[in-house]
């Protein structure tokens, strides 16, 4: 079996931990819809300098934490005679070593990371899946769940911050 595994949100925290710093630094909830837009005024605002540079710092990426049990289903799978992984991410390609890091610190299965642009995420995910034969999908994206549902046998997304590594377990192993 296949997988390709967004990491952002499905497997690290990132999220939480950036929503976290925003608040501090600015008091209020960050509006995470404004990220998927690359030519928004946002990005050369206060705000989108402040979330630019977190995404860019690798000491923060390499530091994210982890869903629980995501490392523990993610070597089973691994384990499994047949079985692969793909992650893809829109994460900063600059940022390969930090995140290299990340998957060191937490034990994570090393294994091929495509790196996307911002710009039509969705679509590129798909072209990713279909160019893996990719069995099962797992993102925290709508707009990527339905695209990636549309060339894999499955989809899973994860919604919200409650991601269930466990349950994706009964699926996958």
């Amino acid at each position: 079996m296949n997988i390709l595994v967004d990491l952002d949100g499905t497997v690290f925290r990132t999220y939480e931990v950036v929503g976290k710093l925003y608040k501090k630094e600015f008091g209020k909830e960050l509006d995470w819809s404004v990220i998927h837009d690359k030519d928004l005024k946002f990005w050369k605002t206060k705000y989108g300098e402040f979330l630019l540079k977190c995404f860019k710092d690798p000491e923060l990426n390499a530091n994210i934490p982890i869903f629980k049990d995501a490392d523990k289903v993610l070597r089973a799978f691994a384990k499994k005679k047949g079985n692969q992984i793909f992650y893809c991410t829109a994460r900063r390609p600059e940022n390969w070593g930090a995140t290299y890091k990340a998957f060191v610190k937490n034990n994570l299965p090393l294994a091929p990371i495509v790196f996307l642009t911002r710009d039509n995420v969705p679509e590129m995910k798909a072209k990713v899946a279909k160019a893996f034969d990719i069995d099962l999908a797992i993102d925290d994206e709508e707009v990527n769940h339905k695209a990636l549902s549309q060339v894999c046998r499955h989809s899973f997304l994860f919604y919200g911050e409650k991601v269930e590594w466990q349950l994706l377990k009964e699926l996958i192993l």
